[in-house]
């Protein structure tokens, strides 16, 4: 305290967070000697020093095909230990992919919800920010695993396809493919002829699915001709197929 004009100044940064509130008496001498006393209260207000800290740095959550969107597959929490706007907290959630339109989260609560079921094993990102005038943030991971089974299937049953007799050797009968649901990434790792009463008559190519001879085939020793496809798949964060 400067001795001549009664200003009061600080001897060092104070901490809300460590003391709130700080009590001291101011004392004031006139010249003949007489004293006065004056209690003073100092409220510290709070500045947004401090980022959102979660009670973890990763979560694990569990998606079963019975999942409800109405019961949250894991709640993440995180705390600020400033006040006020400076530590109310909102959450969001964000991915690289299509993982936001399956998952949501409660900007409030932290609770994270399953919008529609979807297979695959998938990692989200949490961010807590506060809502201070210059909001600070933190964020955490949380890894999602799935039971769920994926809609993949071919694009038909079965299917005819035909080829004018005589034609050259590898000559493109037609072609296959796996189809699936959107937002499912298949990755196709062989397409392969099986049961084709002798797989000296057609080809498959194992990545793209077209069908090729592998001769010259005679209309009069054969018209028809019986073929089944097997295809190997596999999935992220699944077991390949």
């Amino acid at each position: 305290m400067d001795r001549w004009t009664g200003e009061i100044r600080l001897r060092r940064a104070l901490d809300r967070e460590t003391a709130g509130f700080h009590r001291f008496s101011v004392a004031a001498t006139a010249d003949n000697g007489n004293t006065g006393y004056l209690d003073v209260l100092l409220t510290v207000t709070d500045a947004n020093d401090h980022n959102p800290v979660f009670f973890r740095p990763s979560y694990a959550c569990h998606v079963t095909s019975s999942t409800s969107g109405d019961i949250p597959v894991c709640t993440v929490t995180a705390t600020d230990l400033d006040e006020d706007e400076n530590g109310r907290i909102v959450y969001f959630l964000m991915a690289d992919d299509d993982t936001l339109n399956v998952f949501h989260i409660n900007p409030h609560s932290g609770a994270i919800y399953v919008n529609r079921s979807a297979p695959g094993n998938r990692t989200l990102t949490v961010v807590a920010t506060d809502a201070g005038a210059l909001p600070r943030s933190s964020s955490a991971l949380v890894m999602i695993t799935s039971d769920v089974l994926p809609a993949v299937n071919c694009a038909a049953d079965s299917t005819q396809m035909k080829i004018e007799e005589n034609q050259p050797a590898h000559s493109i009968v037609g072609s296959v493919r796996l189809v699936y649901d959107e937002g499912t990434n298949v990755v196709v790792a062989r397409y392969q002829l099986i049961n084709d009463g002798g797989q000296r008559d057609f080809d498959i190519d194992a990545k793209t699915g077209v069908i090729v001879t592998k001769l010259i085939l005679d209309r009069e020793q054969s018209s028809i001709h019986s073929l089944s496809v097997s295809v190997l798949y596999s999935l992220p964060g699944l077991c390949r197929y």
